[in-house]
């Protein structure tokens, strides 16, 4: 069995239960992250790789609060002090449209939702899972022109 642990950006981690798998993948494929391991060390991972992922798109993740200033409406980042009972708004980066909550909690949720479809948009949703070794067909001979 052979485990995936996706990374943004990067080369995947790859797990495997023996040696005599990791030597067959090595044979086929140059892996730089190949390591003896367990579906559970690959989850461990994975979880590692999600974070560093959310940590390098933060950007991407924004919940605004809005205030009314006279005739102005004002958006800010949301801060752990505003009230619960507000309107807040989440920035969809699928769509590119704000979704509007009444509630911090909702807007806190919706947020998460989001880091979810993105995790899972480049493949970090899960631990893939190969059963076999792919093993790529050998080149087709070449025929010299006459």
């Amino acid at each position: 069995m052979i485990y995936i642990a996706n990374r943004f950006g990067a080369e995947p981690d790859y797990y495997v239960e023996n040696q005599a798998t990791a030597d067959l993948l090595q044979q086929y494929y140059s892996y730089s992250s190949l390591q003896i391991g367990t579906r559970t060390d690959a989850e461990v991972q994975l979880d590692v790789n999600r974070q560093a992922c959310l940590a390098m798109n933060t950007e991407r993740f924004s919940i605004c609060a809005t205030f009314t200033n006279g005739s102005d409406t004002v958006w800010r980042a949301m801060q752990d002090d505003d009230p619960e009972e507000y309107e807040y708004k989440v920035f969809n980066h699928m769509t590119g449209v704000y979704s509007t909550h009444h509630t911090k909690t909702a807007a806190l949720l919706e947020n998460e939702i989001r880091k979810d479809e993105f995790l899972v948009l480049f493949g970090m949703g899960s631990v893939q899972e190969w059963t076999e070794v792919p093993i790529p067909p050998p080149p087709e001979p070449v025929t010299p022109l006459t």
